[in-house]
């Protein structure tokens, strides 16, 4: 008890202000002057410096907020944690103007609150904002505004574990990652908004490589743009991981999709998607509007909503070469392929299962599949879901599954108002090695223009049905 008085004790309180009324005029000074467990109280005004807490755990707070406060430094880096500063050392309520970059964070687990990082940075250096190598800071209530880097227009992360809360990132551009470019390490975003950010070649808002773990939470983003490459929103590869729950993507296009490039949200070389209750929607993209999965991936959506989204392949889904693909409780409503897939499709190598789920005025307009397209050596359940109004030019109003060479298990579904344009199998169309096992399924009201108003099985393929209702398909 005797210590922690006398340590409470040396703490000291300093003022800044510049009209001189203060201990100091200069903030920079004040830390010069302070002591671990300091504070630093700063007066309204434009303070033009540069800031180095040189390894104190002092917290420096401004008066009335960053609305007021500036630090308009010409120095290369405006605010410097690099000497083991720990979450004591911390720096609210401040607009940071004018330098090449806004923060750099090495070694340091800083605290950082109410900050604007305005306008910062270049496209030929990483992270406008800030950079962290090797911390764990913390930013809450913060804005990235009009920040630039080549790699991560706000922040550029490397082997650190960050979180970040109730921000907003708005018109940041990078070359990779919009927003935020992290690699090998942990991510962590709580209540945070994405607006109008863009990246030239990939992560329109976020890109994360390298065994990375990305945690959102109640994350949205709105109109984030890739150019010339995969993830308006995020990009994730090499290993990373994204675990998302609440949230959105709405309007999150590759500004060039006609050239392949894919929608929102690309996993890569064994990353992972667990997503729950975050709706995608009116999003644009060649592979997958909303998600784009490539080589040994693992995508598992719970309550997720997809609405509203056009691609060539897979409005909403499209996942290829070696995978495992886990829905449940989902909707897909109004998404538009030009060829395969208007709600999913899924190639080469796959493990599919989906429950509970519903797809609704799913359209693959030149092609197969209204709802999915399944194709190429894979394992497909579907169980307790809902295909309605869906449509296809050719095969497969609802499904269509090709050279699997096993069987799409389909039990207690409901299949109604699907329709095949200009082939057969109005519900489900089976072709080339490719069986079909149905246990407690309706199929009503179902049209095809040619075979199998409700199912057809073409070369090679077999059907056992059990339980089943046929009404009205035609």
């Amino acid at each position: 008890m005797i210590l922690l008085l006398v340590s409470r004790s040396l703490a000291a309180s300093w003022t800044v202000d510049p009209s001189g009324s203060g201990d100091f005029t200069s903030i920079q000074d004040a830390i010069d002057a302070s002591s671990d467990g300091d504070t630093i109280s700063v007066a309204d005004g434009t303070y033009t410096e540069a800031l180095d807490f040189d390894g104190k755990d002092v917290a420096i707070a401004s008066v009335n907020g960053s609305a007021t406060t500036f630090l308009a430094s010409s120095a290369p880096v405006a605010v410097t944690f690099e000497n083991g500063e720990s979450s004591a050392a911390s720096f609210t309520g401040f607009t940071i103007q004018t330098s090449a970059l806004g923060m750099s964070i090495d070694g340091a687990d800083p605290t950082i609150t109410d900050v604007v990082f305005d306008t910062l940075g270049s496209t030929s250096a990483a992270g406008g904002g800030a950079t962290v190598d090797d911390g764990s800071p913390t930013f809450t209530s913060c804005t990235w505004s009009g920040t630039l880097g080549n790699y991560g227009g706000g922040l550029y992360i490397t082997s650190s574990d960050v979180t970040v809360t109730d921000s907003t990132f708005d018109d940041t551009g990078a070359t990779y990652g919009g927003s935020i470019y992290v690699d090998e390490g942990e991510l962590t975003i709580d209540s945070t908004t994405f607006t109008l950010t863009a990246s030239t070649y990939g992560g329109g808002a976020i890109y994360a490589t390298d065994d990375t773990t990305l945690t959102l939470t109640d994350v949205d983003f709105t109109d984030t743009h890739s150019q010339y490459g995969h993830g308006a929103a995020i990009v994730a590869t090499n290993g990373s991981v994204i675990d998302w729950v609440g949230g959105s993507a709405d309007d999150t296009d590759s500004l060039y999709s006609t050239s392949g490039y894919s929608g929102a949200v690309y996993l890569y070389d064994e990353s992972e998607l667990d997503a729950s209750d975050v709706s995608f929607s009116n999003i644009d993209g060649y592979y997958g509007g909303a998600i784009y999965a490539l080589s040994d991936y693992t995508i598992t959506l719970d309550a997720c909503s997809f609405e509203d989204n056009t691609s060539v392949y897979g409005a909403a889904v499209s996942a290829t070469t070696s995978g495992t693909l886990t829905i449940r409780d989902s909707t897909f409503q109004n998404n538009t392929a030009s060829y395969y897939g208007g709600g999913l499709y899924v190639y080469e190598d796959f493990d599919v299962t989906i429950t509970g789920s519903t797809f609704d005025e799913n359209t693959a307009t030149y092609g197969y599949g209204g709802a999915m397209e399944l194709a190429l050596e894979g394992s497909v359940t579907l169980d307790g879901n809902t295909f309605t109004d869906n449509t296809a030019y050719y095969g497969g109003g609802a499904v269509y599954a090709t050279q699997l060479n096993d069987s799409v298990v389909v039990t207690d579904s409901t299949f109604s108002d699907n329709e095949s344009t200009w082939s057969g199998g109005a519900a489900i169309y089976a072709y080339y090695y490719t069986d079909v096992a149905s246990s407690g399924n309706t199929y009503e009201d179902n049209t095809s223009a040619y075979y199998g108003g409700a199912i057809e099985l073409y070369y090679a393929a077999e059907g056992t049905f059990e339980a089943d209702t046929f009404e009205g398909n035609t």
